[in-house]
């Protein structure tokens, strides 16, 4: 005869396995890779030094050469399923990340999904983070979204006051080199170029930005020129998917 209580523990006991044998053959979640994406990305880590090959790897600075390579090594890791982008302080200029994003919308053809976190919007994070699934960023964040422009300083009011003159030979009107040192605003042919050149470059970034969101070029030229600044509002206007904040979206365990 068994004793009073050993039925129950043994069939409590029997659950308990077969709970862990469930949860054991059940498919595991994959993991979530992050991606923070900050500095410059130069071309390469020119190495330095007798250990020239550690160079990249102790140093704070990630190459755009190292990036790209990390991006198609994650194309075909097959444990790999989300890859979330954390921007934090990103000052590449527009080459850099026009390849950036070319790296990281292999991830998105090769079947992943890729999702852009930001706590600052500008138009330069905008532009990459558009190659993501969805978007978010907090209530909080800071925002200076508008369009592009080119500056320019000239100093050759400056350097007459000051006694000095730079020789130039230009052979052309559009030979604009050291203009700034000569002249003391631009010139009518370099205006031309510039102002063809920032065209060029907004088209391509405003056909980007629509193309990604699901938005018309208008639409977009709306969100550059109307002095947007609030995540809020953002949202509402479709230029992001969603409110949230670090600990909602990114997991540090």
């Amino acid at each position: 005869r068994l004793p009073e209580r050993a039925l129950p523990t043994f069939f409590h006991n029997a659950g308990v396995s077969v709970k862990a044998i469930l949860a054991e053959a059940a498919p595991k979640p994959k993991p979530n890779v992050v991606i923070t994406l900050s500095g410059d990305y130069p071309s390469y880590v020119t190495p330095s030094g007798r250990f020239s090959f550690l160079t990249e790897a102790w140093s704070q600075t990630v190459s755009l050469e190292s990036f790209t390579e990390s991006c198609e090594q994650l194309t075909t890791a097959a444990w790999v399923e989300t890859v979330t982008l954390r921007f934090s302080d990103l000052s590449a200029n527009l080459a850099t990340l026009y390849a950036m994003r070319r790296a990281l919308a292999k991830l998105t053809e090769a079947g992943k999904t890729v999702h852009a976190h930001l706590s600052t919007l500008e138009l330069r994070q905008l532009y990459l983070a558009s190659v993501a699934t969805t978007i978010s960023m907090p209530e909080s964040a800071v925002i200076f979204l508008g369009g592009s422009a080119f500056v320019q300083s000239f100093y050759g009011n400056a350097l007459d006051r000051l006694g000095f003159k730079f020789d130039k030979l230009a052979i052309a009107e559009y030979k604009n080199a050291y203009d700034n040192f000569v002249r003391p605003s631009m010139s009518d042919a370099q205006r031309e170029q510039y102002s063809a050149l920032l065209k060029s470059i907004e088209q391509h970034i405003v056909g980007t930005l629509a193309e990604a969101r699901g938005s018309s070029e208008d639409t977009v030229r709306g969100w550059l020129h109307d002095g947007l600044a609030s995540a809020e509002v953002l949202a509402a206007r479709g230029v992001i998917d969603q409110l949230a904040y670090d600990d909602e979206v990114i997991d540090d365990d």
